[in-house]
């Protein structure tokens, strides 16, 4: 809860911001979530980790925010991630760019961006 009583976590109008500049692992909390990248001068890789070993639901989502001057890959394990332009694999994210993922299977992840 926050300080006004609500429960953020349960407000689809709300994504709480998980700071992240450097690789990152999604954890099962990250559900709703933002992950965002604010600063660094590299490159860096956020993954979305399998299925067997985080089994989030399907239409979990994620969103992932690049605000720093560099790239970020989404890349994912051993499960699928497929772009709206059908494309499969790891995708970059370039500076200024905002990205979602959905589950839409059991180890399957939809990915669309502002940069696609």
């Amino acid at each position: 809860q926050d300080d006004t009583g609500v429960n953020s976590f349960l407000d689809p109008a709300f994504s709480h911001v998980n700071v992240q500049n450097g690789d990152y692992t999604l954890l099962i909390f990250d559900r709703g979530r933002t992950i965002g990248k604010q600063s660094g001068t590299a490159a860096d890789t956020w993954t979305i980790p399998a299925n067997a070993s985080v089994a989030y639901r399907i239409g979990a989502w994620v969103a992932f925010d690049n605000d720093s001057g560099d790239t970020v890959d989404i890349a994912i394990t051993t499960d699928t991630l497929v772009g709206t332009d059908g494309l499969t694999g790891t995708r970059t994210l370039g500076d200024n760019q905002r990205a979602v993922i959905q589950k839409i299977a059991a180890t399957r992840w939809r990915y669309s961006a502002s940069d696609l």
